[in-house]
């Protein structure tokens, strides 16, 4: 039944479904933005997940594991070392110098397969989004993962996976319980990551970092 035929509902569905061309055992570069050493955003997200703690088909997302997905770089057994080099060597020279990158998160949303928090601004990061797509698209040319038109990018971070089908309106109703509280003036890291998801949740091996902040 669609959610619209249910007053307030809102369909979930298991996150953990294998997407095309992911199995188990699957390595994909990727860029994130990651958030080891941002105290105040850990502690949002360990409020609402305490908050959300009741909701069996959630899976929080483990304070180590915390990331912004902005531009897949490849299958591991498809792109070579000296292809991830160019593309990281690219993006060095590209970022080198420009100003600091501070986020705000304080909506929280639940999504169809996840309960994310939006973040603000977006302008920031979809500039970095374009440089680390042109530095991948000019490294890797035709093998570079094309872009889906149909999912605009929305730059969130995900608190709790969804891992059954489920309703979502006690969810929603939870959070906007709850809401109001705000991180300000995050300073993520751009790394390039090594990432699977064989556990059920992401993880990944980080092969470089580059600070976004003085």
């Amino acid at each position: 039944m669609p959610a619209e035929a249910r007053e307030g509902a809102i369909d979930l569905r298991d996150h953990w479904w294998w997407r095309s061309g992911w199995e188990r055992g699957t390595r994909y570069y990727t860029w994130h933005l990651t958030f080891e050493h941002e105290p105040a955003l850990q502690r949002l997200v360990l409020d609402y997940q305490e908050v959300l703690s009741g909701f069996s088909f959630l899976d929080p997302v483990p304070i180590e594991w915390l990331h912004l997905t902005l531009v897949g770089v490849g299958n591991a057994t498809t792109v070579n070392d000296l292809q991830v080099r160019t593309v990281i060597d690219q993006v060095r020279g590209e970022i080198a110098g420009g100003p600091p990158i501070s986020l705000t998160f304080q909506k929280p949303v639940v999504l169809r397969e996840a309960v994310s928090l939006i973040v603000e601004p977006t302008e920031s990061l979809s500039r970095l989004r374009a440089t680390l797509r042109r530095a991948v698209t000019g490294s890797l040319g035709a093998a570079a993962p094309p872009e889906d038109a149909r999912f605009p990018f929305v730059p969130h971070v995900t608190m709790a996976y969804v891992n059954a089908d489920a309703d979502g309106q006690g969810v929603r109703q939870t959070l906007e319980q709850k809401s109001g509280r705000v991180a300000a003036g995050v300073s993520p890291v751009l790394a390039l990551i090594e990432l699977h998801r064989d556990k059920r949740q992401y993880e990944w091996r980080t092969l470089e970092e580059i600070p976004l902040a003085d």
